[in-house]
């Protein structure tokens, strides 16, 4: 009896001590908005929502914030409903997502030809966003996988879709930037 409540205890003091590990890293912007001794004005652009497959919808929305230093841009997808999120893309992260998307295109179509049982291409943003397709049998099917410690952070998405989002943010940025 005794030896199962040492090993009990033990089992909870690493869980304890696990869990503390576990630290909340700050996104770029965050960081960014957080300056101390810094005027920091934030102007959001409203852009079309996202779509995803099944019940996933995103706002999306162009950031522009300066201080008085410097100004920043990002893209910033809100997640609607249930159990909402936001994830924001520095502007040279969403500049290399889509270099990586553009490829993939191509990519995805060479890769559906060798039909293999599973293929996945995907690339990991500077802050954990993951974009990519994966081709299985039923086809080729394109996804984000959010940098956020929950269980459901995969969304497939139409090819269409992510790509509009995309281009559609650099698009406003580079006006805001003129």
């Amino acid at each position: 009896m005794k030896k199962l409540l040492f090993f009990c205890s033990a089992l909870l003091l690493l869980n304890i001590a696990n869990a503390q590990d576990k630290k909340y890293e700050i996104s770029k912007a965050d960081a960014f908005t957080m300056q101390r001794g810094e005027n920091i004005r934030i102007n959001s652009h409203f852009l079309n929502n996202l779509k995803g497959k099944g019940f996933n919808e995103f706002e999306a929305e162009v950031r522009q914030i300066n201080s008085s230093k410097e100004t920043k841009y990002f893209l910033q997808l809100i997640r609607l409903g249930d159990f909402p999120f936001t994830c924001t893309i520095e502007y040279a992260d969403l500049i290399k997502l889509n270099t990586a998307l553009n490829s993939f295109i191509d990519n995805a179509k060479k890769d559906k030809a060798l039909n293999r049982d599973y293929i996945e291409n995907k690339i990991i943003s500077s802050e954990g966003l993951e974009l990519g397709y994966s081709i299985d049998d039923k086809g080729v099917a394109w996804f984000i996988t959010f940098p956020i410690d929950m269980k459901n952070n995969y969304v497939g998405f139409e090819l269409t879709e992510i790509s509009n989002c995309f281009s559609s943010a650099i698009k406003k940025i580079q006006e805001l930037q003129n």
